[in-house]
């Protein structure tokens, strides 16, 4: 009878042949962020920010600016105190928008 490894995903994550795919996936979410971001980005600073980088087994989309949540997600203006919609950003770099 065949035997499965209980550690078949993190074997495959591993192997030379995935390390591609789940970097070109990595880069599409951050594509997917680029394109949410710009039109909203004042600056282009978040945008420039938006990178891509390989950690022991998996590929992170990284956000440099340290207001990457508020930004994406929203947050209250503190000059006005109204709610500013996010941009999204975030969730569109995991493919939820």
């Amino acid at each position: 009878m065949a035997e499965v490894r209980p550690d078949l995903d993190a074997w495959i994550a591993q192997q030379g042949f995935a390390d591609d795919a789940m970097r070109a996936v990595a880069e599409r979410g951050a594509a997917r962020a680029h394109a949410v971001a710009e039109p909203h980005s004042k600056s282009g600073a978040f945008v420039a920010g938006i990178s891509v980088s390989k950690g022991d087994v998996d590929y992170y989309i990284n956000f440099a600016d340290p207001l990457s949540l508020e930004k994406s997600y929203g947050h209250k203006d503190h000059k006005t105190g109204r709610w500013v919609d996010g941009h999204g950003a975030i969730e569109a770099a995991k493919g939820v928008t």
